[in-house]
């Protein structure tokens, strides 16, 4: 077995030296209070886009009850603009009784008609168009983002799970690492060196 040789005060400091700064790479305290590891980030930015969300929801429901206000207005309108407008009569012979109606000129195609010659087919594939518009454009982006705040909700959750499962291993680690630091040290000490 080979002799360690005499021990010197430079042997000394740089045990000392390995020992804290193993302390210092593992993180642990010299003071034995345990930090947790740090998770401020994280909940504020759930704070924000929970906050974000709320708006989001708002906005979502104005958007949908728009859309069924406007889509109600122009369907209503659609039946107007295809009727005819009430014709005026003129007596033709007052002691006949007899009477004729006067043709309104709105447009050559349709005279009568209110909405002229407007395209029906062409105003319900605009309010086709608008639907899946609303839909596609401006709701489906909301329902995916309020999704991706659902799932980063549970992914936070687990994460939290794991951040406090690893502080427990690393408590037990640090408790582990103190008692043998305190005995090393009661050793090397107790050989003379302090």
């Amino acid at each position: 077995m080979q002799s360690m040789g005499p021990r010197t005060p430079a042997s000394k400091t740089s045990i000392l030296a390995i020992m804290d700064e193993n302390r210092k790479r593992l993180g642990f305290g010299r003071d034995n209070t345990f930090v947790a590891t740090p998770n401020v980030r994280n909940p504020a930015m759930m704070v924000e886009a929970e906050a974000f969300s709320h708006h989001l929801d708002k906005f979502e429901r104005a958007v949908r009850e728009y859309h069924k206000r406007v889509q109600g207005c122009v369907r209503g309108l659609l039946p107007l603009l295809d009727s005819n407008l009430p014709r005026v009569w003129l007596s033709v012979d007052e002691a006949s009784g007899l009477a004729e109606p006067l043709r309104p000129s709105i447009s050559h195609g349709h005279p009568s008609r209110v909405g002229g010659d407007y395209d029906m087919d062409a105003m319900n594939r605009y309010l086709d168009r608008l639907d899946r518009g609303i839909q596609e454009e401006v709701l489906l982006p909301l329902r995916r983002w309020q999704e991706g705040l659902a799932v980063a909700k549970e992914r936070m959750r687990s994460l939290e799970k794991l951040r406090k499962e690893v502080d427990g291993h690393r408590r037990k680690a640090e408790k582990k690492f103190s008692r043998s630091e305190g005995k090393l040290r009661k050793a090397y000490l107790g050989a003379g060196y302090g």
